[in-house]
């Protein structure tokens, strides 16, 4: 039994773990405006795994403009702003 849910938990993992890449490469083949739009969007999502979706969001715009990322994140300011500082 404990060997069956090792397996299923794993193949899970990788499930979640092509998941996630696909949704990478979808997320870095946006341009910015789109980028942008897809960040203010899931500020007005309420679902449970939506964190994850806007970490990936962020990840790309710090690859972007990692300098006007990191002022943004020094200064506190509110999520609406990121287009902002980068564009």
């Amino acid at each position: 039994m404990y060997l069956e849910v090792e397996k299923t938990n794993n193949k899970e993992e990788k499930d979640m773990s092509r998941a996630e890449e696909t949704a990478k490469k979808m997320i870095q083949g946006l341009s910015n405006t789109e980028l942008f739009d897809q960040w203010e969007l899931t500020s007005k999502i309420n679902d449970e795994n939506i964190s994850t979706v806007r970490g990936w969001l962020m990840d790309e715009i710090e690859i972007r403009f990692p300098e006007a990322f990191d002022k943004w994140l020094d200064t506190d300011a509110e999520d609406g702003t990121l287009r902002t500082y980068c564009i």
